[in-house]
């Protein structure tokens, strides 16, 4: 889908997703695909969370991202 999303023929200009974690789980992966996506103006929306593209949002989805990340870690060691 990111494939796509950011072809030049620019078939969609969002990506919704449930929250952000359900886009990636991997906080310091996430990043890349978040920033090729924007780079290509291609908005990435999560129903539950709204945050958008100014400096602070970004460190917050940060932030919430690496929270995640640990979150989904230490539930898989039980």
């Amino acid at each position: 889908m990111i494939e796509r999303a950011c072809d030049d023929d620019h078939p969609f200009d969002v990506i919704l997703v449930p929250s952000h974690p359900r886009f990636l789980r991997d906080a310091c992966g996430r990043d890349p695909y978040v920033r090729r996506l924007a780079e290509a103006g291609v908005r990435l929306i999560s129903v539950t969370e709204e945050l958008y593209n100014d400096p602070i949002q970004v460190m917050i989805r940060q932030v919430i991202a690496r929270f995640d990340a640990y979150q989904s870690k230490q539930l898989s060691s039980l």
